[in-house]
């Protein structure tokens, strides 16, 4: 269902764009509305996983949500070109001509995206992924060619150009808007087989106008054959045994690479249980359930609360309980300390009221003894 609705989005989006987005000032119809509605929904999909995936730096690490963010943004801005008014009749020229071309340009990026839904397929995955690789093997063959292209177009033009010939392009003696061009295309053409012989000829009006000398010409010839042995012979066959090679390490793989990418595909569309433009009931219900679960959370929260309200009551009415109880014996136990305490000191009293009466006593016996001798010595 996913395919057959990204179909025929691409349909829709193909018919309105050729058909509804003209230069002339016109109201908003049906078709476009529901375009427009269609496309914000699969932005709002896109949005959605961003979020539910809860770490963007590992969603932004995928390639093809990167390759979604990009053609998001270019449709988004093509739409606001080709919409920007001009006079009161038309809508303004060269935004509609640049917004023309960024919609061509994310309308291809629309198709091309296509090809994520068959990495599912344990043949076309594999090889998609074989497609992606090679990618980054044709960068390296293109910053390479881009240097021999580049020496060799400006060897083209210093030896085949004269700065006083007239330019093609009118009578201006500039000849920039014309060598340029020769610079950067008569060396690329040349690759796919387009000599250019007619432009080695002693007067030629194509890329390097003006007349040359048959030194020029020859040197010229020998330029284009170094290029051409350089090109086709080094080149091109080095980017094949790069794309053999990478073949060679995705086949050994091939299953392992299969069944990691249809895990990616299904967790990515894991909480997308319904494509666009259907997703918005998902979306409606997603929302719907997460305001029940928040109800239900919040509820039980109260419950919560109250329970936790009466687990304190319960607590501290035992607290109570247990710090008036732990008062009582302590006022006891104070009590007993007291009263045994008093005991003691009536007891040390005691023992040393006795012990003065014996004193006393003694005292008392000794002074009797000494009257007694006292009147003995009296008598006698």
């Amino acid at each position: 269902m996913f395919v057959e609705c990204y179909l025929l989005f691409i349909v829709l989006q193909t018919y309105v764009i050729l058909n509804k987005f003209s230069r002339k000032r016109h109201s908003i119809g049906g078709w476009e509305i529901f375009y427009f509605t269609w496309f914000g929904l699969i932005i709002l999909d896109e949005i959605q996983q961003a979020i539910v995936a809860r770490n963007l730096q590992r969603w932004w690490r995928r390639i093809w949500n990167k390759i979604d963010c990009v053609m998001y943004l270019l449709t988004l801005t093509g739409i606001i070109l080709v919409h920007i008014p001009g006079d009161n009749t038309m809508y303004h020229e060269d935004a509609f001509n640049a917004g023309r071309i960024v919609l061509s340009t994310s309308s291809t990026i629309f198709i091309i995206r296509m090809t994520q839904m068959f990495v599912v397929d344990s043949n076309l995955g594999p090889t998609i992924l074989m497609i992606r690789k090679m990618f980054q093997d044709f960068k390296v063959f293109l910053f390479l060619f881009a240097i021999v292209a580049l020496a060799f177009g400006t060897g083209y033009a210093i030896c085949l150009t004269n700065p006083e010939n007239v330019s093609i392009s009118g009578g201006s003696s500039d000849n920039s808007s014309v060598i340029v061009p020769g610079i950067l295309f008569y060396p690329f053409f040349q690759m796919f087989g387009e000599l250019y012989v007619d432009e080695l000829g002693s007067n030629s009006t194509t890329y390097f106008p003006g007349k040359r000398s048959d030194e020029r010409i020859a040197f010229a010839v020998v330029l284009a054959a170094l290029y051409l042995s350089i090109v086709v012979l080094m080149l091109v066959n080095i980017l094949i045994a790069m794309f053999s090679d990478t073949y060679t390490r995705i086949k050994d793989k091939e299953d392992v690479i299969f069944k990691s990418q249809k895990l990616e595909l299904l967790l990515e569309m894991e909480d997308s249980l319904l494509p666009a433009p259907f997703s918005f009931i998902h979306f409606i219900f997603s929302l719907l359930i997460k305001y029940r679960q928040r109800l239900k959370v919040q509820q039980h929260l109260e419950e919560m609360t109250e329970e936790n309200n009466w687990h304190d009551a319960i607590i501290r009415s035992a607290i109570t309980d247990s710090l008036e109880e732990y008062l009582k014996k302590e006022r006891a136990r104070q009590s007993a300390l007291t009263d045994l305490q008093m005991k003691e000191t009536a007891k040390q009293l005691t023992r040393k009221l006795k012990s003065i009466e014996e004193e006393l006593v003694l005292v008392r016996d000794a002074v009797t003894m000494a009257t007694v001798d006292a009147k003995s010595d009296k008598k006698v």
